[in-house]
């Protein structure tokens, strides 16, 4: 629905055995993220914790999705982790 925060599946296919899913264009992931917003005068300061707190919910609502699904993500990284352009969805 479009209530949803979380990055909406266009497509998938399967290629050499595993299932490859399209999504939507995002804009940035969690690492570049970091970089742009987590940086004070060249130092990390990390990310605003409520920007956090809204990630890591985004997050988990996909991880249970993933589990009531049977499905299994092996590559869960803050590069895989996509924003939206007004950084409000995971």
């Amino acid at each position: 629905n479009n209530k949803s925060r979380c990055i909406k599946m266009m497509d998938h296919f399967k290629y050499r055995n595993h299932v490859c899913i399209v999504e939507e264009l995002m804009s940035l992931n969690v690492r570049q993220a970091l970089k742009k917003f987590g940086t004070s005068g060249g130092k990390t300061v990390g990310l605003n914790l409520d920007a956090v707190r809204l990630y890591a919910r985004d997050m988990f609502v996909g991880l249970r999705f993933f589990q009531k699904n049977g499905l299994i993500h092996a590559d869960i990284k803050p590069d895989n982790m996509l924003l939206n352009e007004r950084k409000t969805g995971v």
